[in-house]
């Protein structure tokens, strides 16, 4: 039983590092996608606003308005 839970500690010992890094690099990769779901709403936005302005900028030409 000695033998057993002393391999079993080992391995532990061996796996916690790669364990706390994936931990770390999910964390990393959970804020990166935020940051970009952020960035592409903003994009989203900006590409609203300038069609919106293209619609209005044809209406005025349209109209005859300056």
């Amino acid at each position: 039983m000695t033998q057993h839970r002393t391999e079993t500690d080992r391995l532990v010992a061996m796996c916690s590092p790669v364990v706390a890094d994936a931990r770390r690099t999910r964390i990393a990769l959970d804020a990166l996608a935020a940051h970009i779901e952020c960035r592409t709403a903003v994009l989203r936005e900006m590409r609203r606003e300038a069609a919106i302005g293209a619609r209005v900028a044809e209406l005025k030409r349209i109209s005859g308005a300056s």
